[in-house]
């Protein structure tokens, strides 16, 4: 719809167009190999062009830079980053230090390396690789010392899914294998406050489960209702991936549409107003999504 020469957005889905250009944006950014100076200069233009003309199109454009100008952003790493460490001293790195970012997932962030029993400072993260061990003990924000083999990220593809790609854009450069014995935890809540006491209370519903279910039900309810899937026996794994329903072990549409209808339908045995429900029901909507770790399927 045109007024006075000024694109006007639909006001039912007003954010829709930004949405979807900022998308497109991130993925021109991620193909199209440019220097982010160039990008740079992109966005001053278009910022001086909606100055001057007040169009829903150049915002649009403004954000398609935008987008690109943040995924190129991410690609830019510092000189120490594990990625350019040399085949070499990959290889000889007996030990590494840093901080856990995720007891799930296996994450330490890196800030030094031992290679050859010297220490070096080192930026990025690292996922650590332990053959048939599921739980290492380790809590989100601890500082650990790890001593035992650093080795580069195979790049097990699956058509066009790049596993070590995937994992390069969370900023993980290297695989870790921790020896026999060879974790030494040296201190507690180094990690961000709010992400700590999610983790805190994502442990306290885990026990609970454990506590009144038998161990392979407690794995499943806690891989639906919390996201966490460390303990679910492999055998239990290949039954749901055979018959094609793999994807209700991860949180997502479904999960929230559940959590949606259980809140919605307390709220509405309540005294408050319509529109206070569904406030009400969103804001819960945002504590789950906190406690299950904000994982891109819920956002």
């Amino acid at each position: 719809m045109k007024k006075q020469g000024v694109l006007m957005n639909d006001t039912h889905r007003p954010l829709l167009m930004i949405a979807l250009v900022l998308a497109a944006g991130i993925m021109l950014g991620k193909w199209l190999v440019i220097s982010i100076w160039l990008w740079v200069l992109l966005l001053m233009l278009f910022l001086g062009m909606y100055c001057l003309r007040k169009a829903l199109v150049i915002v649009y454009a403004l954000v398609l830079v935008l987008g690109a100008m943040w995924i190129t952003q991410r690609n830019l790493l510092p000189a120490d980053s594990l990625l350019f460490m040399s085949y070499d001293n990959v290889a000889h790195c007996d030990a590494i230090e840093g901080i856990v970012v995720s007891s799930e997932d296996m994450v330490v962030r890196v800030t030094q390396v031992a290679v050859n029993g010297v220490w070096q400072e080192k930026e990025g993260a690292v996922k650590l690789k332990v053959w048939g061990k599921k739980d290492l003990g380790l809590e989100y924000g601890q500082q650990v010392r790890i001593g035992g083999k650093m080795y580069p990220i195979y790049d097990m593809r699956q058509g066009s899914f790049s596993y070590r790609r995937y994992l390069q854009e969370r900023g993980i450069f290297k695989m870790f294998s921790p020896g026999k014995d060879g974790i030494e935890k040296l201190g507690k809540n180094k990690g961000n406050v709010l992400a700590a006491s999610a983790g805190d209370l994502r442990g306290r519903i885990n026990n609970i489960f454990y506590r009144y279910l038998d161990p392979r039900e407690a794995a499943f309810v806690s891989a639906l209702v919390i996201g966490d899937r460390r303990n679910m026996p492999k055998d239990l794994k290949a039954i749901f991936v055979n018959t094609g329903t793999a994807h209700i072990l991860a949180i997502s549409g479904m999960n929230m549409a559940v959590v949606v209808t259980v809140f919605f339908f307390a709220f509405q045995l309540t005294w408050l107003k319509r529109r206070w429900k569904f406030i009400m029901t969103a804001l819960f909507l945002f504590v789950y999504a906190y406690i299950s770790g904000w994982s891109a399927s819920v956002v």
